[in-house]
C-alpha cells in the first residue's frame, strides 16, 4: 500500500491521520509538484495528491481514500464529508492561514520543495495565490495570527467529542498546518486535544517558523523592499526598522545589527 503525498498538503494529512488511527501501514511516497511518478504515468493524467495505490486499486481523492482506509476492520467514522459548520470555519480562516503558512513552507525542509526548481516554482506561484509577496505576508504575521486565534475556540467541539468524525480529521489537518506559525498561540484545550489525536495517528507537528527568522535568513535577503514594521520572534518582540536588502550589500547580517532590538 502506497500513499503519494506532499508533506504540507492538509488533504494528504487527513488521509495520513486516518491511516494512523486505523493502524494501517501505508508507505509514504513524497512527490515533486508537477512531476508524475514514473510508475503512475500510465494510470493518471495529472498530479493531484493524495494518491493511494493499494494492490490494483488506485484512488486519487482524499475523501475516497479515507473511506477506503475505514473499510479495513470496524469503521471509525459515521460519514465521509465535512459539515457546514466546519466549512464555514475553514472559509473564515482560509485567507489568513494561507498567508501565514505559504511563506513559511520553504523553511521547513519538506521533500516536495527539496529541489531548487520546485522551490523556485513555489515562490513564484504562491504569492499570486495569497495576493501579496511573501515578505509582506510575513510582515503581517501578528495581525493574521490574531485573526486565526480569535476563531480557534470554535473548533473545540470537533476535537472533544466522544467519537471521531470526518470533521475531526479536517480540523486536525488545518491545525497541523498552523503549527508552523511561531507567532500563533493555541488555546490550551485545543492544544491538548490536537496533540493527543495526532500522536495517536503518528503525525508530527511542524517546527514553528517565526516571521523574522524567515525574513532574516541570509540566503533569502535579496530584493526585499524597505521594511518598517513590527514582527514577533521566538517568544520575544522583535522590532525590525527600515531594512533595505540588496544583493549588492554583501554579508548582510553584520550590517543589520544596528537595526534590531529585542524587547522581552
Amino acid at each position: 500500500m502506497k500513499l503519494y503525498v506532499f508533506e504540507t498538503c492538509p488533504f494528504c494529512v487527513r488521509a495520513r491521520i486516518m491511516a494512523g488511527l486505523k493502524g494501517l501501514s501505508a508507505q509514504l511516497v513524497y512527490v515533486t509538484p508537477g512531476h508524475i511518478p514514473s510508475e503512475l504515468e500510465d494510470r493518471i493524467d495529472r498530479l493531484t495528491v493524495p494518491i493511494l495505490v493499494d494492490g490494483e486499486t488506485l484512488i486519487q481523492d482524499s475523501t475516497d481514500i479515507i473511506r477506503h482506509f475505514d473499510s479495513y476492520g470496524p469503521p471509525l467514522l459515521p460519514s465521509y464529508g465535512t459539515g457546514p459548520e466546519l466549512e464555514e470555519w475553514r472559509k473564515s480562516i482560509s485567507s489568513a492561514l494561507n498567508a501565514l503558512c505559504y511563506p513559511r513552507m520553504p523553511y521547513l525542509n519538506v521533500p516536495e520543495l527539496a529541489s531548487s526548481g520546485a522551490q523556485g516554482f513555489f515562490e513564484n506561484a504562491m504569492p499570486k495565490r495569497i495576493g501579496m509577496t511573501f515578505a509582506d505576508a510575513l510582515a503581517q504575521s501578528p495581525r493574521l495570527a490574531g485573526e486565526v486565534e480569535a476563531v480557534l475556540p470554535q473548533v473545540a467541539p470537533f476535537l472533544t467529542g466522544s467519537t471521531l468524525n470526518f470533521d475531526t480529521l479536517a480540523v486536525l489537518a488545518e491545525l497541523r498546518s498552523l503549527t508552523m506559525v511561531a507567532e500563533l498561540r493555541f488555546p490550551e484545550n485545543i492544544f491538548r486535544s490536537f496533540h493527543s489525536l495526532v500522536d495517536r495517528a503518528g503525525i508530527s507537528p511542524f517546527t514553528p517558523v517565526a516571521a523574522c527568522r524567515a525574513v532574516l535568513k541570509p540566503e533569502r535577503m535579496t530584493r526585499f523592499p524597505s521594511l518598517e514594521r513590527t514582527q514577533y520572534c521566538e517568544g520575544r518582540r522583535c522590532i525590525v526598522e527600515k531594512l533595505d536588502f540588496s544583493l549588492a550589500y554583501g554579508p548582510v547580517l553584520p550590517r543589520m545589527a544596528g537595526y534590531l532590538r529585542y524587547v522581552l
